[in-house]
């Protein structure tokens, strides 16, 4: 267990390293890569999915790890998406680079960081309420 604590450690490190390198930490940055207009931090995230589906693929391929798929609700997934996006809009930072930069000592990025935790504790105290108002209904999968 402490060895995945570790690890988990070393990669965060590594991952907020990176995103700052390439200036992801940085909300006008971010706003010109969302407008097309800087092609670094699109490239990175598709590098970046690109190495995660690699890296899956070779532990599935000795078995170390077990993948299931969830069943979800296309209507709070939606929810969610649409509150994600209105953040990031509003912010410039999604959680990882709001982390990151709240570490650079962006004071826009510790308010951001504040805002979310808040609707953290909004959205779980609420968690129970609005569960029957999001109800899944798991799709067909093999």
């Amino acid at each position: 267990m402490i060895t995945d604590i570790w690890l988990g450690l070393f990669s965060g490190i590594a991952f907020g390293f990176i995103i700052q390198r390439i200036g992801a930490t940085n909300p006008n940055k971010m706003a010109r890569a969302h407008l097309m207009e800087d092609p670094e931090i699109p490239r990175f995230m598709v590098l970046t999915v690109a190495f995660s589906a690699l890296g899956l693929l070779g532990l599935q391929a000795t078995g170390e790890p077990r993948t299931v798929i969830l069943p979800t609700s296309i209507l709070a997934t939606g929810i969610a998406a649409i509150i994600f996006g209105i953040g990031w809009g509003l912010t410039g930072y999604c959680p990882g680079t709001c982390w990151a930069a709240a570490g650079e000592g962006r004071m826009d990025a510790v308010f951001t960081l504040l805002g979310g935790l808040v609707g953290t504790a909004v959205f779980a105290q609420l968690h129970e309420v609005l569960i029957p108002f999001c109800i899944f209904r798991p799709a067909s999968v093999p």
